[in-house]
């Protein structure tokens, strides 16, 4: 029994069958046994040097834009170019839906609904349109309408009847499905115009909270209990796009976040940028909440008294009254102006080190109707994919959220450990480029999908580690790309076509 044991293990097809299935057992096993189930399988640096293609999920006939997991990790939602909506058992490597969505534009988010048993869907689109799909019957209605281009859509967790859908036209729409009702909850609005919203992400444990990526230099959380005069809670700047010390463009055009991302328990925000970059920033909120107290706009710990436990709501109310009795306070002295902390400003260096959290500073905008913004900086950058011709979606990877994952105009996957910023994988994921990363919950598998009109699947189950020989190489030619403001390979004809019917039905270009 040794022996036939022993020759199993060193046979390289048994083990990545049999560790296939394994990770499928527990996967499955952890629908039984909760969360915690999940969270101690994978993600660690092993793995992830260990990733491989596994499979390529075949059907659509256009580029595949977004693919999303159900709640219990067994099923993929995904929309593309062709207008289709498919659902795929990733396990079985089948797809078991295919549905017209009856869009007019390219699809590009989809979402399972929450606590439907995965029988309803939602989509939006470049037709502005934003849609609840009925799995069983095939049935498709129209709730939602922007006057741009629909980019995402997000189902309230704790409130599974709100869907809110993000548009380039800068608003973020509420529609509430039991009274098929759609109102402009937010117009994110600049200088002079609405700045379109690329992505957005709601807090994983309470998603009245939801972090905005939009087309200038901040990433932005507002509270939708606390939309005052276009005020966010925090904005977060990254330290080498501060208005004062280089301009928010480049030869590309505007620097805007494409892709944002909280972790999994909310402490960390991820955001990528036009610029090359990724972005981690620290939730200074509930990273404040969660200890015990609150810094106010002196930057001192405000203690809840006596340990007494308050709900987040009412330490939020608590928040927003502080930084009103600071304006008030302010304006009563009209002859004075009033000087910010020396901490303050947009010169300040971020903190090199993870581990503290940056002091976020008060400052006085230029809007008389905007007094004060809590900015913060980045605390960690990655760097050596390329971002520049589709808006790219950014992830943490593993159960815990380890790592930080994107993909790539040179088309292929990068995977940087979270903690210090160093690359340790880097996979060919598209023959163009690499859009959509998106990793199981307990980091065991991870779904790609680009230009091409397929779905990857990627699993650690690799003998040895995926090497890095030609890495440094890739990373220079990718910035040489950005110092010398162009590309060097031709757009795809799917984004000329994309930047032809936005030209056509709203007016400007892509």
């Amino acid at each position: 029994m040794d022996d036939k044991k022993g020759s199993r293990c060193c046979n390289p097809l048994a083990f990545k069958q049999e560790y296939a299935g394994l990770t499928s057992a527990i996967l499955r096993g952890g629908e039984k046994g909760g969360r915690r189930g999940m969270l101690g399988v994978g993600g660690g640096d092993g793995l992830v040097r260990r990733l491989e293609l596994e499979a390529t999920l075949q059907g659509h006939e256009g580029c595949v834009n977004t693919v999303r997991w159900n709640d219990s990790g067994t099923l993929l939602v995904s929309g593309s170019d062709d207008t289709h909506v498919h659902i795929y058992d990733p396990y079985r490597r089948k797809r078991i839906a295919n549905i017209s969505s009856k869009h007019m534009g390219n699809i590009f988010h989809t979402v399972f609904l929450h606590h439907t048993d995965d029988r309803k869907l939602s989509s939006c689109a470049a037709d502005g349109k934003v849609k609840v799909i009925d799995v069983e019957t095939k049935t498709v209605m129209n709730v939602a309408q922007h006057q741009g281009m629909a980019l995402k859509v997000g189902n309230c967790r704790d409130s599974p009847s709100v869907l809110l859908s993000c548009s380039d036209d800068g608003r973020i729409r509420s529609t509430d499905l039991r009274t098929s009702t759609s109102s402009v909850l937010l117009t994110l609005r600049g200088e002079h115009k609405s700045i379109g919203i690329n992505s957005m992400d709601m807090h994983p444990f309470h998603s009245l909270t939801i972090a905005l990526a939009a087309k200038d230099e901040h990433t932005r959380v507002f509270d939708r209990r606390m939309l005052r005069e276009n005020l966010p809670l925090v904005t977060y700047t990254p330290s080498d796009l501060q208005r004062t010390t280089q301009v928010s463009a480049s030869a590309f055009g505007s620097v805007g976040a494409t892709g944002v991302a909280y972790s999994w328990d909310g402490r960390e925000i991820v955001s990528s940028y036009h610029n090359g970059k990724i972005y981690l920033f620290r939730s200074h909120i509930y990273q404040g909440f969660t200890s015990g107290g609150v810094s106010d706009s002196n930057n001192n710990t405000q203690h809840i008294q006596g340990g007494e436990k308050k709900s987040l709501t009412q330490w939020k109310v608590r928040w927003w009254r502080e930084r009103h009795r600071e304006e008030k306070l302010l304006h009563q002295d009209s002859t004075e102006t009033p000087t910010p902390p020396e901490s303050t400003g947009p010169s300040a260096s971020p903190s090199p080190s993870p581990s503290p959290s940056p002091s976020p500073s008060l400052r006085q905008s230029d809007s008389a109707k905007e007094p004060y913004e809590i900015r913060m900086k980045d605390i960690r950058e990655y760097t050596g994919h390329l971002n520049i011709r589709t808006v790219k979606e950014v992830n943490f990877y593993g159960p815990r959220s380890q790592h930080i994952i994107s993909g790539s105009d040179d088309g292929y996957i990068y995977i940087w450990r979270k903690s210090n910023g160093k690359l340790l994988s880097l996979l060919e994921g598209d023959e163009d480029i690499v859009n959509v990363v998106q990793p199981s919950r307990d980091g065991n598998m991870l779904v790609t999908s680009g230009i091409e009109s397929n779905i990857k699947i990627w699993q650690p189950t690799r003998m040895t580690a995926n090497p890095l020989s030609d890495a440094e190489s890739r990373i220079k030619e990718n910035q040489g790309i950005l110092e010398r403001g162009s590309g060097n390979r031709d757009i795809p004809l799917s984004l000329i076509f994309l930047a032809m019917f936005r030209s056509e039905h709203f007016g400007g270009d892509l």
